[in-house]
């Protein structure tokens, strides 16, 4: 006993100290957003003349892998307000949309981790954490095995830029274009209003019934390939990466698909900004502050606190966390699948069948209860805690 409620106090103290991980997280992330800002407007980064007034002429949108030219007329510091403004009210949006950050963070500490995932900001953070660290060691793989993954390079300021407006292209270009559109064609079988709820967050369409089958595997193939043309695009786009980045890219866009899906479209353009803008900001505001060069690795302290962070500290707690779920998910769709066909355990004999018996024994084997027929329990079987659905 004593064990055990050592094993559950050591469990909470981790507990606590991840949540407390996930809060600086968010504290990192809504300074990173004035950082953006003065570095664009206090601050010259560029090696040549461009800067916050600097005038674009037009837009590439992506649809899938083609790319469209939208014409528009504004400057530097002008798409990059509008920018941060939308990462911003996105952010707040997850942050208090349904059960609040806080409000999650102290169920979780009261009921377990799973609770962290009913926020769509949680969700995206330790989503966050865990590609972090799972696209590090892919590349770690990659590079001894031969295979390079290439670098971006170019006008910081430019750069700086495109990162920022990464996110929300490439996420209406992959995810809403090709896996939205696919669920909200399925969505008007319901309701127009249905339709566009699946368009922001294809879920709608799932209703926890078994025809919902058809409409799982639609996304999930849908994800699959919106996944692998994200992870193409990223080679053929000319921007420096070498053929290592397809994998990586791909394995992003299964997160990001996911996310999406399941959470909304918000939850994966904060992922997408995660690892685009958070990662990058405190490094270009390094080198328009104090003249560190952005790509400095070890140089520019603000930079080195959030790879810390990303990687170590959420990286490798969220990575197991996520790991965790996935597994346990797993062994429980087995365990359920087992159960109904008929090939749990029958505690009167090896291989011996007690007809009518199987639905009601799979239950009990799943709560841990093996009685025999005749010790059944006659009192009503309370009913089973739903599962969360994608």
């Amino acid at each position: 006993m004593d064990a055990k409620r050592e094993g559950l106090s050591l469990g909470r103290v981790a507990l606590v100290v991840y949540a407390s991980l996930l809060v600086f997280t968010i504290v990192l992330m809504v300074l990173s957003i004035p950082a953006g800002l003065y570095t664009v407007y206090s601050t010259n980064i560029s090696n040549t003349s461009l800067s916050s007034a600097s005038t674009i002429n037009n837009l590439g949108l992506f649809v899938g892998i083609y790319t469209v030219s939208v014409p528009v007329a504004t400057s530097f510091g002008s798409l990059f307000t509008v920018l941060t403004a939308v990462y911003a009210a996105l952010l707040a949006f997850a942050g208090f949309q349904h059960r609040n950050a806080l409000s999650a963070i102290r169920s979780a500490l009261a009921q377990g981790s799973s609770e962290l995932f009913d926020n769509s900001l949680l969700a995206s953070i330790i989503a966050l954490g865990a590609l972090t660290l799972g696209i590090g060691l892919l590349e770690i793989i990659q590079a001894s095995a031969g295979i390079k993954t290439g670098s971006i390079s170019g006008d910081p300021l430019l750069l700086f830029l495109s990162i920022t407006l990464a996110p929300l292209r490439e996420e209406l270009g992959f995810r809403v274009a090709l896996v939205g559109f696919l669920a909200l064609v399925l969505g008007f079988r319901h309701s127009a209003k249905t339709a566009l709820n699946a368009l922001w967050r294809p879920s709608a369409i799932l209703t926890g019934e078994p025809g919902d089958l058809p409409n799982k595997v639609g996304l999930s193939i849908m994800v699959g390939i919106s996944s692998i043309l994200f992870g193409a695009a990223h080679y053929f786009s000319g921007a420096g990466w070498d053929v290592g980045k397809v994998s990586e890219a791909t394995a992003a866009g299964v997160v990001l698909g996911y996310l999406y899906v399941r959470y909304g479209f918000h939850s994966a353009v904060l992922l997408h900004w995660g690892v685009n803008y958070f990662g990058s900001a405190f490094a270009f505001f390094g080198q328009g502050a104090w003249g560190i060069p952005w790509d400095s690795n070890f140089g520019n302290p603000l930079s080195v606190l959030v790879e810390v962070d990303l990687f170590i500290l959420i990286g490798v707690t969220s990575f197991f966390l996520v790991g965790y779920k996935i597994l346990k998910r797993l062994a429980r769709a087995i365990g359920a699948i087992e159960s109904d066909g008929g090939g749990g355990l029958n505690p009167q004999g090896p291989g011996a069948q007690v007809q009518g018996d199987q639905p009601r024994r799979g239950r009990e084997l799943r709560r841990g209860r093996l009685r025999p027929h005749g010790e059944r329990r006659q009192d009503t079987e309370l009913p089973r805690a739903p599962e969360r659905r994608l």
